[in-house]
């Protein structure tokens, strides 16, 4: 669930959505999004989770459209939730502060989650902890 939290922080940073990770006091320690979200679903909002869940879901649903590698409601990064304080743990971390919007706005940013994985699997081939593959000759020799 990091990516896409991660990229919806970044399309909040660009002022591309309403905030649906940025915490703010101004909205009771929430995201505006999730604000709005459980004043028109306060039952949905009663749970340990405080509708974090269902807000995220309907968020991923309609970036799914636009974004579908990221947001695809049956990748396994979306498919499975972290525990609540984790999940509460990482919207923290991804509000930051002020200053960190200026972070999120960088050009190089989304790709930090993607490259960091690309880079891990490059080194892990170079040192040979991967297995090789050769291309299989398509006869065109």
């Amino acid at each position: 669930m990091g990516e896409p939290l991660f990229t919806l922080r970044c399309m909040e940073a660009r002022n591309l959505i309403d905030p649906v990770i940025l915490q703010q006091q101004v909205y009771g320690g929430r995201s505006m999004v999730h604000r709005r979200f459980c004043q028109e679903n306060p039952a949905a909002c009663t749970g340990e989770d405080g509708g974090l869940f269902a807000v995220l879901a309907e968020e991923f649903s309609r970036r799914a459209a636009e974004l579908p590698s990221v947001f695809d409601p049956q990748a396994p990064a979306i498919a499975l939730r972290p525990s609540v304080s984790a999940l509460k743990h990482c919207l923290g971390l991804l509000s930051g502060s002020d200053e960190d919007d200026a972070l999120f706005q960088e050009a190089d940013t989304l790709g930090w989650p993607t490259n960091s994985g690309t880079q891990r699997k490059r080194i892990a081939f170079s040192s040979g902890s991967v297995p090789r593959k050769t291309p299989k000759s398509k006869g065109l020799i």
